[in-house]
C-alpha cells in the first residue's frame, strides 16, 4: 500500500509539471508568433477554450491568462496524463 502510495504520488506531480512545461512553452511560441507577425493581439485556444491572450499595448507585448480556461485545460490535462501513467503501469506490470 506504501508503494502505491508513493508511485501515485509521483505520478500526480509529474504530471503536474508536464502539463505546467508544455503550457509555458505555448505561451512562449505564441509570444514568438505575435512578435515575428506583429500582430495586435492573439488568444491561444485548445478545443475552442482560450486559455491566455497575448496584446500588443503602446508597442510592448504583454499576456493575460483567462482564468477559467487556463484552469480547465491545466486540470484535464494533467488527469489525462496521470490516466495515461497508470494505464501505462497496469499494462506493464502484468
Amino acid at each position: 500500500m506504501k508503494h502505491r502510495l508513493i508511485r501515485l504520488s509521483i505520478e500526480g506531480l509529474a504530471s503536474f509539471l508536464i502539463i505546467t512545461a508544455l503550457l509555458s512553452m505555448s505561451i512562449s511560441g505564441a509570444y514568438a508568433y505575435v512578435h515575428a507577425e506583429r500582430m495586435s493581439s492573439y488568444t491561444l485556444n485548445i478545443f475552442g477554450l482560450g486559455f491566455y491572450r497575448i496584446f500588443r499595448s503602446a508597442g510592448k507585448i504583454s499576456g493575460a491568462t483567462l482564468t477559467q480556461g487556463m484552469s480547465i485545460i491545466w486540470l484535464v490535462g494533467s488527469v489525462m496524463l496521470w490516466s495515461l501513467s497508470e494505464w501505462r503501469h497496469h499494462w506493464t506490470s502484468r
